[in-house]
């Protein structure tokens, strides 16, 4: 799986539309009033997907292209459990990666490959479901990556990582099998870990606070028969304290963070699905400016639990 422009993508994007307004169609507008009634034990969901793309050529081709093979691998977890009347406990991880490994255009050798997707993010949330408009919550997350390279310092495993506490409010608008969607606000602390500090004279701290508001909305929507799916991940953060704002006379810190997360997928047979990955992030003391991946491919989906 990897990027795809062109014609292709197009038609593409607009099957995964046609699917996704096929799906909002086949769902009632009225809000289903909350479910905390998920019976005994834990619900368990886990999805893995494998997308793969390749092509080759002979040494004596006359044109300038080149061969590359690039594969991206990922599984979609969430385990959920009703502990006690009162209390809802959910965690959700995301894993993925993606290598992509190209041809050298003069001896037609295979180079190193290279990185082209790399995530893992947990989100730990409990909700004390009281029955109000809005019920109190706690929340732990982690964001890493597998492994952080930086020529010429090396390689470093789940570098940089970040870990944060929150707790705040909630309101669950759909909580139901086919749509979920529950946003949050609250307050909360982060803590940077780099440990390319001491390697890498760039990386001034090897550990970093921050203090600040939290918004976070999680929604996921499928059909009946869960062929089209759309999921959303929504976090705005806005820092009101930063330990190292020495370090920052441009005061970057102070702006509002911003990562939207979209897959939408729909299978086209069985086990073969078409999927559009978006990830927009704004963060000003990494870039100045918004940053936007788009994934789209076809690859292989099997529901693990």
């Amino acid at each position: 799986m990897r990027i795809v422009r062109g014609s292709f993508s197009r038609i593409v994007v607009a099957t995964l539309l046609v699917g996704a307004a096929s799906m909002a169609q086949a769902q009632p507008i009225a809000v289903p009033p909350p479910d905390t009634t998920l019976g005994p034990g834990w619900n368990l969901k886990s999805r893995f997907n494998l997308g793969l793309s390749q092509s080759s050529v002979t040494s004596n081709w006359a044109g300038d292209e080149v061969g590359s093979v690039s594969w991206l691998m990922s599984i979609d977890s969430s385990s959920e459990n009703q502990l006690h009347e009162k209390f809802r406990w959910l965690n959700t991880l995301v894993l993925r990666f993606g290598q992509t490994h190209q041809q050298d255009r003069a001896t037609s050798t295979w180079l190193a490959p290279l990185k082209s997707e790399d995530q893992i993010d947990f989100d730990s949330f409990g909700r004390f479901t009281l029955g109000k408009f809005v019920d109190p919550y706690v929340a732990l997350t982690f964001d890493t990556q597998f492994y952080d390279e930086r020529e010429p310092f090396g390689t470093k495993p789940f570098n940089p990582l970040q870990v944060g506490e929150f707790a705040g409010v909630a309101r669950a608008i759909f909580d139901t099998k086919q749509r979920s969607l529950i946003t949050r606000t609250g307050f909360g602390f982060r803590q940077r870990v780099n440990r390319f500090h001491g390697v890498d004279p760039s990386i001034l701290k090897k550990v970093t606070n921050d203090g600040g508001f939290e918004w976070k909305t999680i929604g996921r929507f499928t059909d009946a028969e869960e062929r089209n799916e759309w999921k959303t991940d929504l976090n705005v953060f806005q820092a009101v304290y930063f330990s190292e704002s020495d370090l920052d006379p441009a005061g970057r810190w102070k702006q509002t963070d911003v990562r939207w997360q979209n897959t939408l997928s729909t299978k086209v047979y069985k086990v073969v699905t078409i999927g559009l990955y978006l990830d927009f992030i704004y963060d000003a003391q990494v870039r100045r400016a918004g940053q936007l991946k788009q994934t789209l491919g076809i690859g292989l989906s099997y529901d693990l639990l």
